[in-house]
């Protein structure tokens, strides 16, 4: 594998040189992930299968770097496959679609049970068929046959309103769901901010601000191999703005011992 390449299945890395890796078809994070031949991170500490180092997963792509792998899952036994599955899987019903179905299911029960009753009533004064045809227009006046529509509307309607505030609504059903939650999570980071990262200081050990330290981690942040992180962008920004990459000049890069 190098840059650019898609991962076919899900890998066990075995030989890596700077390799990053971008998830964001699994974890919708934009930061691209190291990977390594170790799991460096402990593993009962990691959250998802998604955080193991050293484990590249079908679907992503390799931003930077090279690396060999030995494949370990394919297709819908990989964890891209696992997903794709649970998405195309038949979803549960909300509590706005049960409590539609529990009144439908309401009002046939009344139908089936008022259909005899108003047809042996009517049977007693009228012909067969006249008390026949009275008691299928009772059922069909008691099924809720515009039950649909009205719904429909009415959610239409709440979806209009909520366009005027700049909300915009996929799916109807979601309107009556979104409005009985308690508490609603979500991730922000890059989405409701800029997703970007700004040095402000840059001290020693005595809290001090000192150029040296400024230095120092500009020549490491612009020297390295590899894909370059948001905090070594940052960095490399600020020297720019007070001058410090002219320091560049005295320094020549051998060689680079990862750590």
């Amino acid at each position: 594998m190098s840059a650019g390449s898609i991962i076919p299945a899900d890998l066990r890395i075995i030989e890596s040189k700077d390799l990053y890796v971008g998830q964001a078809s699994l974890t919708g994070e934009s930061d691209n992930i190291k990977k390594t031949v170790e799991l460096e991170n402990n593993q009962e500490g990691l959250d998802s299968i998604s955080d193991f180092d050293n484990i590249c997963f079908m679907g992503t792509n390799v931003v930077s770097g090279s690396a060999k792998g030995v494949v370990i899952k394919v297709g819908d036994s990989t964890y891209f496959g696992k997903i794709a599955n649970t998405v195309t899987s038949g979803k549960e019903k909300t509590a706005f679609q049960k409590g539609i179905e529990s009144i439908s299911k309401l009002l046939i029960r009344i139908m089936i049970f008022m259909i005899p009753i108003v047809f042996l009533i009517n049977v007693e004064k009228h012909d067969i068929i006249l008390a026949f045809t009275f008691a299928v227009a009772i059922a069909i006046c008691i099924t809720p046959l515009l039950l649909p529509v009205i719904l429909s509307s009415s959610l239409s309607k709440g979806a209009v309103r909520m366009s005027k505030k700049k909300t915009i609504v996929k799916k109807l059903d979601s309107i009556q769901n979104f409005g009985a939650m308690n508490i609603f999570c979500t991730d922000k980071t890059g989405t409701l901010t800029e997703d970007k990262i700004v040095l402000e200081k840059y001290l020693n050990v005595n809290g001090e601000e000192d150029s040296n330290i400024l230095k120092y981690a500009f020549l490491n942040a612009y020297l390295q191999t590899g894909l370059k992180s948001n905090i070594d962008e940052a960095v490399v920004a600020k020297a720019k703005t007070v001058g410090i990459e002219n320091s560049l000049k005295k320094y020549k890069k051998i060689d680079e011992i990862s750590f």
